[in-house]
């Protein structure tokens, strides 16, 4: 326990009381470690035992051990990428989230002649609002190859890239 946001959770008897799991909580969001099926009867007394030993978390009820994680390191790329190719167009769509606080230079081989992009920025904790409709909305830009070679993903973004063909 670090603290609200950021703990490892046991949960016993959970989902309509049909499974246990653990769950770990970083910067306020939660994760699926790993999950068994458990239901607890009522009136029935349960002796409970989580044990940690270095990376690794195990869960017991009476003994039996029903919940069992090694917990890697967390560890954060600065950049992820997915690609598809449009057949009606031949274009090459590049999605590409930056999940860190800082902005990725990146170089983009392409014969494509140019570009379509659409930009959404934000800090993690922004949304927008009946009163600030616009806080996170997208911004659309466009350009030749040469801006490809060194193409800039803004800090907390996600961009879609149109490589026209």
């Amino acid at each position: 326990w670090q603290d609200e946001k950021n703990h490892d959770q046991w949960t016993v008897g959970g989902w309509q009381n049909s499974d246990s799991g653990l769950e770990q909580h970083i910067r306020g969001r939660g994760s699926c470690l790993t999950q068994s099926n458990f239901s607890m009867e009522r009136d029935v007394w349960y002796a409970l035992s989580l044990r940690v030993s270095g990376n690794e978390i195990t869960a017991c009820v009476n003994g039996e051990i029903i919940n069992r994680i090694a917990i890697s390191p967390l560890k954060i790329r600065p950049l992820y990428l997915a690609g598809s190719v449009e057949e009606a167009t031949g274009d090459v769509i590049l999605k590409a989230v930056n999940v860190t606080e800082t902005r990725v230079c990146a170089e983009i081989e392409s014969p494509c002649s140019r570009y379509e992009a659409e930009i959404l920025t934000g800090a993690p904790e922004d949304g927008n609002t009946l009163d600030a409709p616009d806080t996170v909305s997208p911004a659309r830009t466009e350009g030749g190859r040469e801006a490809l070679s060194r193409f800039v993903f803004p800090a907390h973004s996600v961009t879609v890239l149109r490589l026209k063909a």
